[in-house]
């Protein structure tokens, strides 16, 4: 059990050199540098105070882009219903086109 914390540890510290080397600027760092702490308390107690709110903004898309992908995402459903309808109209078409062919003969 011991030798399976110790292979965990050392996982961590691979994935903690791995995000120190993305920088300061990196919005995985960022992101997971919180989650990094979680996962080791006895390293996260020696080190400062979790991130602050300036810094986690930073890491969040702007609301703007957020409201940009709303409208965007809507008016494809709107266009992918318009779609639809006219899809089922043409099928509506074509099964009494072919209701009056097959009773035509």
């Amino acid at each position: 059990m011991e030798t399976m914390k110790n292979q965990d540890l050392q996982a961590l510290e691979q994935i903690g050199s791995i995000l120190a080397g993305l920088g300061p600027d990196s919005y995985i760092a960022a992101a997971l540098k919180r989650s990094f702490g979680i996962l080791q308390p006895d390293r996260a107690a020696s080190q400062k105070a979790p991130a602050p709110p300036d810094e986690l903004q930073q890491v969040r898309l702007p609301e703007q882009v957020v409201r940009e992908w709303e409208t965007s995402a809507a008016d494809q459903r709107e266009a992918l219903r318009h779609q639809l309808a006219e899809a089922e109209a043409l099928v509506a078409a074509l099964k009494a086109k072919l209701y009056d062919l097959t009773v035509a003969e």
